[in-house]
């Protein structure tokens, strides 16, 4: 999945910018999320 968002973006901004784009992508996750419930909130995931 993180792999389809990141190149759909740098796909995006290929054709707004009209040249090449060397997109690169960092990830954090933070221990135990999923039991977190106002992170799970903010990204509406339940």
């Amino acid at each position: 999945m993180l792999k389809r968002i990141g190149r759909a973006a740098r796909i995006d901004m290929e054709e707004n910018f009209g040249v090449k784009v060397n997109l690169k992508t960092w990830v954090k996750v933070k221990e135990d999320w999923q039991s977190n419930d106002s992170i799970v909130n903010k990204f509406k995931l339940k």
